[in-house]
């Protein structure tokens, strides 16, 4: 048997009046999403709703268990978020701003090795080593952007 939550009438749908006003939040009558989903109501005329699954489930009322899921083991390390691709196949973790890696598994030098003169730091790693390079703005240079080249003596320059 079909549950419907807040049946809208065809006259209701066609000509606004008050009576939309009276319409409840669609998620506060019996929510209809499975497997610890969230209800979201959204702000339409009349008001509908949808399911956010939780990880693991997909489907429009998150009743379907993903099968093989790449997350269910908590890849991401040090509370990365496990970001399922659209084919629910592969992932991307997606870390705190304090760590980089594939999974989230190394501290970003770039917290504490910053770059002078507004120059933006990027964080680079491979198998065994975690270091940054600093992009250079303007008219700076060096590793660190540290170098004006309208004046690469530092300050004044003997000679010219």
């Amino acid at each position: 048997m079909a549950h419907f939550v807040n049946m809208v009438t065809w006259d209701q749908w066609f000509s606004y009046d008050s009576s939309f006003n009276s319409l409840d939040n669609p998620c506060t009558s019996s929510s209809k999403c499975q497997n610890d989903g969230t209800c979201v109501s959204l702000s339409t005329n009349p008001p509908v709703s949808s399911c956010l699954c939780r990880e693991g489930f997909t489907g429009k009322d998150c009743e379907l268990l993903i099968e093989n899921n790449p997350c269910a083991s908590n890849p991401c390390q040090t509370r990365g978020y496990c970001a399922l691709s659209s084919s629910n196949t592969t992932y991307t973790c997606v870390c705190q701003e304090n760590f980089i890696g594939a999974q989230c598994e190394r501290s970003n030098p770039c917290l504490s090795s910053l770059c002078l003169n507004q120059g933006i730091c990027q964080a680079k790693w491979n198998r065994t080593d975690t270091w940054f390079t600093c992009r250079c703005v303007g008219t700076y240079t060096g590793n660190r952007c540290e170098t004006s080249m309208l004046n690469p003596c530092g300050g004044l320059c003997m000679n010219g």
